[in-house]
């Protein structure tokens, strides 16, 4: 698995947001559900989902519902959100268990993208190349 983090903050161009982000990943947005959670931190303990705007309250309830939704309604959602500070979204393949990419808001300075995706990872460093770097896990 390939971790990119994307810096929000950057004085060259408009910062990215979710939204941003999910059109960059093209069709496999589509091809997938997505459960919006709150940020686990690798301990016992998660951080609440928190995201402003009225698409950042829809997300919240599902966030707090444990719901899915399909890539659809998620980008719709996403458009409206001026800002995702901390949430985690799930994308998962009809006939997949496991998730095929992860999307992170880390308190509304970076998104960590984590996928295997190859094609979805070059794009998304392609895209966001002046603010974008790799991560170990």
């Amino acid at each position: 698995m390939t971790t990119l983090r994307i810096d929000v903050w950057s004085e060259s161009r408009l910062a990215p947001e979710l939204h941003d982000i999910l059109q960059v990943i093209g069709p496999a947005l589509h091809e997938s559900r997505w459960t919006i959670a709150e940020v686990c931190t690798g301990s016992l303990s998660s951080l609440t989902f928190e995201a402003t705007g009225e698409g950042g309250l829809e997300l919240e309830a599902l966030a707090q519902g444990k719901a899915s939704v399909d890539g659809q309604t998620l980008l719709q959602m996403a458009a409206r959100t001026h800002q995702t500070i901390w949430g985690e979204f799930r994308g998962t393949k009809s006939s997949d268990v496991k998730p095929w990419i992860v999307i992170r808001a880390i308190d509304g300075g970076f998104f960590e993208v984590t996928s295997e995706d190859r094609m979805v990872i070059q794009a998304i460093g392609l895209h966001f190349a002046d603010r974008c770097e790799s991560v170990e896990r």
